[in-house]
C-alpha cells in the first residue's frame, strides 16, 4: 500500500502485508467434531504474527450441541492511524486479544411448542477483558432476539444491552451503558420483489460510541428490495 502523509511536511509511506491461513474440520464420531485453524501474517513494519484457533463441538443429544472455542484476534494499525492527521502515532503496535467461547444450542422437536413453531429465539452474551482499554469496545454485551416467519412474512425484533462501552480512554476515561431495541418486517410480494420496514433504537436511547458524537435516536426506514 502507498499513502500520502499530509500531516507531515512531505513524503510518502510504504508498507507490505501478506498472510496465509489453513482451516481443518473433522467429524471424529457422530457426536464429536473438532475444529482447528491457523493464520500467519507478515507485516513489513510489525513483523510476523501467528494467529491460531481451536474448538470442539459435542452433541450429547440429537437436538442439542455444546461448543467450546478459543481463538486469537489480531489487527495491524492502519496507515491512517499511523500517519494521517492528529492523533496519528507512528509507534502504534498491533492489537491482540484472546476470545473464549462456550455455548449451547438446542433445537425443539416439530411436535413441541404449542403451535409456536413459526418462531425462533436467539440469545448470546459476551464479556471482554481488556488489558488496555479501547475506544468503542464494551466490557459486556448481551442480545436477545425473536424471529417470526410464515408464508411471505418475516418479522424480527431484538434487544441488545451494552455495558461499560469506553467512549474515551486515558485521563478522560468515560463509559456508556445502554439498551438498543430494533425491529424489522419483510413481505415477499413476488419471487424477486420484497417490501421491508425497519426501526432502530426504538427506545430512543441517548448514547455515544465515541465521545462527542451522539448516535441517532429512534430511526425508521422503509424500502423495496429487487433481486435478479
Amino acid at each position: 500500500e502507498v499513502m500520502e502523509t499530509p500531516n507531515k511536511q512531505s513524503g510518502k509511506s510504504y508498507r507490505n502485508e501478506v498472510a496465509g491461513y489453513v482451516d481443518f474440520r473433522q467429524d471424529l464420531t457422530s457426536w464429536l467434531t473438532v475444529d482447528a485453524g491457523a493464520r500467519v501474517d507478515h507485516h513489513s513494519i510489525t513483523g510476523t504474527e501467528f494467529v491460531p484457533q481451536a474448538g470442539v463441538v459435542v452433541r450429547p443429544i440429537s437436538t442439542g450441541e455444546a461448543k467450546a472455542m478459543v481463538s486469537k484476534g489480531f489487527r495491524n494499525p492502519t496507515m491512517r492511524e499511523m500517519y494521517l492527521y492528529p492523533p496519528s502515532n507512528t509507534d502504534l503496535e498491533p492489537e491482540r486479544l484472546w476470545n473464549y467461547e462456550l455455548s449451547w444450542r438446542h433445537r425443539m422437536k416439530d411436535g413441541f411448542a404449542y403451535g409456536a413453531r413459526y418462531f425462533s429465539i436467539r440469545a448470546n452474551s459476551a464479556y471482554l477483558h481488556m488489558k488496555n482499554k479501547i475506544v468503542a469496545a464494551p466490557e459486556q454485551m448481551s442480545y436477545l432476539g425473536i424471529d417470526y416467519r410464515r408464508g411471505r412474512w418475516f418479522a424480527s425484533v431484538g434487544m441488545q444491552y451494552v455495558e461499560n462501552l469506553y467512549t474515551a480512554v486515558g485521563e478522560a476515561e468515560q463509559t456508556e451503558d445502554f439498551h438498543l431495541v430494533n425491529a424489522s418486517v419483510t413481505y415477499a410480494a413476488t419471487t424477486n420483489v420484497s417490501l421491508w420496514a425497519r426501526g432502530e433504537n426504538l427506545l430512543a436511547e441517548k448514547y455515544e460510541i465515541n465521545l462527542g458524537y451522539p448516535m441517532p435516536r429512534a430511526t425508521f426506514m422503509a424500502g423495496v428490495s429487487v433481486n435478479f
